[in-house]
């Protein structure tokens, strides 16, 4: 015979009930300012927002310290919620923690001696722990294993475990054997140096912008660099030496890398191939923004997140024919053609595979 639980006391109840007040009390200050956070963040900008977040959490002491450098893996491993992840046993409110365990969980499949080529390409693949596009994933697809972050796309001969491809943002792998087939007329030119810029060429390597309006004076963190001072960052664009379009400095960086590395440019395409001892690629040019209003009078290929007016999200690609003048406006899975009449807004994007 088991013995029933004692109910709690009158007293236990009262501090019970006073407990869960003051930790309703703390979580509405915090939602409060959250809050706060984004109407500050639509009225005055970012850092307007930031700041009030900073404000709310660095009183009772809650800002991460510096040592945290993975925000994904920060929020899994501090939820209440969270288990232990499936391959470092971290807090993790999802199966994995991270995209380092991401990339060890594909690995249990791969035999040890690709190992090395298998984090060769994961270098190329979108680095983060969830992608709606699934570019954080390399994938396989005929005799090759692919990994692309949609700016850039890498391939070497299959390796075996790596997962077959899965996304609708990838077309199908005729495309990609059209973009990197051999061709006589193209010249392959051995690079070991793009020549990128030491220092950031914005703030030419303080890290820092001052400027004064009025009597103030301003100390800001350089974005183009964020703040680092050195020449290699997203935001900063590089013209190489011979090359007749602009690329961006850490992609040119990643390539660096590459044992054996040669290029060809291809300027009609807006972007270089590359091949390397284990390889080949594709890298993207940075092109010139468009607009909602060049949607229906395109005068060049377009590739892009479409949303509908019924709020349908479509992967695409604008094709444009140089000699009738005319642009058609296609699914990306599919090929089939829609109307531009159904656009409500568009962001470019580079989804490899359907140049």
């Amino acid at each position: 015979m088991t013995q029933d639980k004692k109910s709690p006391s009158a007293k236990e109840m009262a501090q019970l009930q006073q407990h869960q007040k003051i930790q309703y009390e703390i979580l509405q200050t915090y939602i409060t300012a959250m809050q706060a956070a984004i109407i500050d963040t639509r009225q005055r900008g970012c850092n307007a927002g930031m700041d009030r977040i900073f404000e709310a959490l660095a009183a009772p002491g809650l800002i991460p310290s510096d040592e945290h450098k993975d925000a994904d893996r920060f929020l899994n491993q501090h939820d209440p919620y969270a288990t232990p992840c499936r391959i470092c046993g971290q807090p993790s409110l999802t199966e994995l923690c991270s995209t380092a365990c991401l990339y060890d969980a594909i690995k249990a499949d791969v035999p040890e001696q690709e190992h090395a080529r298998l984090d060769q390409i994961t270098a190329f693949c979108e680095q983060a722990l969830y992608s709606e596009q699934q570019f954080n994933l390399p994938f396989s697809t005929g005799d090759y294993s692919y990994a692309t972050n949609g700016h850039l796309m890498i391939r070497v001969p299959r390796i075996t475990g790596v997962p077959e491809m899965a996304s609708d943002y990838i077309a199908s792998p005729d495309v990609f054997d059209h973009y990197l087939s051999d061709d006589p007329d193209l010249c392959f030119v051995p690079v070991t140096s793009f020549d990128l810029p030491g220092h950031c060429p914005d703030c030419e390597g303080t890290g820092w912008h001052s400027f004064a309006t009025r009597g103030w004076l301003y100390d800001t963190p350089c974005k183009s660099c964020k703040g680092s001072g050195l020449g290699i960052s997203e935001h900063i664009i590089h013209w190489p030496e011979a090359l007749v379009q602009h690329y961006r400095s850490d992609y040119l960086r990643q390539l660096e890398q590459l044992p054996e590395l040669a290029v060809c440019e291809q300027p009609d395409r807006s972007m270089i191939r590359f091949r390397f001892s284990e390889g080949e690629g594709l890298l993207m040019a940075v092109r010139q923004a468009l607009t909602n209003e060049d949607a229906r009078n395109m005068t060049r290929h377009a590739y892009a997140r479409v949303i509908t007016h019924d709020g349908k999200l479509i992967p695409a690609y604008c094709h444009y024919d140089p000699e009738a003048k005319t642009a058609e406006w296609r699914h990306l899975s599919s090929s089939q053609p829609f109307s531009p009449d159904l656009i409500y807004r568009w962001q470019v994007a580079s989804y490899y595979g359907s140049f």
